[in-house]
């Protein structure tokens, strides 16, 4: 895994984001508000992607997201035998 880097700027402090190759995040600043607001930019990131997620394993389409394993396509069944997306949607309608 290639190391990503994120850089911004809070009230004119400069904040570096920095990911090992765990996909792990690692904030550098010198102020604790910079700090605070790279983790709330973090998690708002992470937050988008693990609905993203969701709505994935809720539609059983996990191995269409991430490889066609076969525990994506065992989570994928079950969920299918579920329904519970559609029949949320009938629901709604």
């Amino acid at each position: 895994m290639s190391t990503q880097e994120i850089s911004l700027n809070f009230e004119s402090t400069a904040i570096l984001i920095k990911y090992d190759d765990k996909g792990l995040p690692h904030i550098q600043t010198a102020d604790d508000k910079a700090y605070a607001y790279a983790q709330g930019f973090l998690h708002g990131k992470d937050r988008c992607q693990q609905l993203t997620l969701l709505q994935a394993i809720m539609r059983s389409k996990v191995s269409l997201w991430f490889e066609e394993s076969e525990e994506a396509i065992e989570i994928d069944k079950f969920m299918a035998h579920l329904s519970m997306y559609y029949q949320a949607r009938k629901e709604l309608n």
